[in-house]
């Protein structure tokens, strides 16, 4: 068995967003750290094992170890209204939104970077394309889809021209440029402090990144994008600069969750099949699930990663929270083929009772099909 408790791992930026809005999203400010440097291409802030272990025989055969009884965790979000997909279903999703559907120039109206500043404008097939993409990765994990909002799209659009005009790509508190009126500057930094924020010259691959959140353990970028309150998202964009609103958005027209919305757990990757590609999930490869925190609570304890056709398992201690994060120890790369997760640690919020949560997830590779 491997063990590695100790974290060195130096990871390039997280989100790093006022605590009041993170609460507003049910996180607390110590999910994320200060940005310490920008890279270019990653957000601000194996062989194959046959066979799939579901997780009720997984349990049946004595695997993990936590007691109690069993939280029902079949499958990521909620399982009446978005069940599982199949492979097939995971492909078609992720092909149809891929970034070779974008318009050659995504650009409706070009940007201008000297004064009178224009902040350009976003074709809109590109900006369906993108919430369309997030909504995929949404599905996926068994969450309902978000709507897209053009009051957002705006502000968000004005964040991503301040952060490539000023070569300045953090969460608000951008100088105002020279010949920039009062009110566009405010805009602009305003959607920054609210965003998520990446130096890339693609749509799609942002919102991808986003949930790879490359170099960013706490997975700040990946949580507000797989949110199970988030409702809408605004996406502003010029080259080599992205934008997406996720925090104080515009109420949606309709509401896009149902009334009955009802889940235990959002995991990334998710439980059930998931797609293995570098620009999804990638090593380093934090996992991370978030608990429904009127459901459960989670005191400190292990996660355990085992991977089926070997028996070979990964453990690390964790402190506890709603959300909980492995490979901080950044000592496990994802192969294709079935893994079993388990998070110790876990009681009814009601009973104070402990529960046993595991489910399994295999990695499957989409272009193979």
């Amino acid at each position: 068995m491997k063990k590695n408790n100790t974290w060195n791992h130096k990871h390039i930026f997280s989100a790093c967003i006022g605590a009041a809005a993170l609460l507003l999203l049910g996180f607390s400010a110590c999910d994320f750290q200060p940005a310490k440097a920008i890279a270019r291409d990653r957000p601000v802030g194996g062989g194959l094992a046959q066979g799939r272990v579901l997780p009720n025989e997984f349990l049946e055969s004595g695997g993990g170890g936590s007691g109690g009884s069993t939280i029902d965790t079949i499958q990521s979000g909620d399982k009446k209204n978005y069940p599982m997909l199949s492979k097939e279903a995971i492909k078609d999703l992720l092909d149809k939104t891929d970034a070779k559907h974008l318009p050659q120039n995504v650009m409706a109206e070009e940007p201008s970077f000297t004064p009178p500043y224009k902040v350009g404008k976003v074709k809109k097939e590109a900006l369906e394309l993108s919430v369309e993409r997030l909504n995929a990765l949404r599905r996926i994990s068994g969450l309902y889809p978000v709507e897209m909002s053009d009051t957002d799209n705006d502000k968000a659009q004005y964040g991503a021209f301040l952060m490539k005009l000023t070569n300045q790509f953090k969460h608000g508190g951008i100088p105002k440029p020279d010949g920039m009126s009062e009110q566009d500057w405010r805009k602009g930094d305003d959607a920054t402090a609210t965003s998520n924020i990446y130096p890339i010259n693609n749509l799609i691959g942002a919102i991808d990144g986003y949930n790879r959140d490359p170099g960013n353990p706490n997975v700040g970028h990946r949580l507000h994008q797989m949110s199970p309150g988030l409702k809408t998202v605004g996406i502003g964009f010029v080259p080599g600069s992205h934008c997406e609103k996720v925090i104080g958005n515009s109420a949606p027209t309709e509401d896009p969750m149902p009334a009955d919305f009802d889940w235990n757990f959002v995991s990334y990757p998710a439980a059930g099949y998931f797609p293995l590609e570098g620009n999804l999930f990638g090593s380093p490869a934090f996992w991370h699930v978030k608990f429904n925190d009127s459901k459960y609570t989670v005191g400190s304890g292990k996660i355990i990663v085992t991977q089926v056709a070997t028996g070979e398992q990964w453990v690390e201690e964790h402190a506890g929270g709603g959300t909980i994060i492995f490979n901080k120890s950044n000592t496990w790369r994802p192969e294709l083929g079935t893994y079993t997760f388990e998070v110790t640690g876990v009681r009814g919020k009601d009973t104070g009772i402990p529960e046993r949560f595991v489910f399994t997830t295999e990695f499957f590779n989409r272009h193979t099909l």
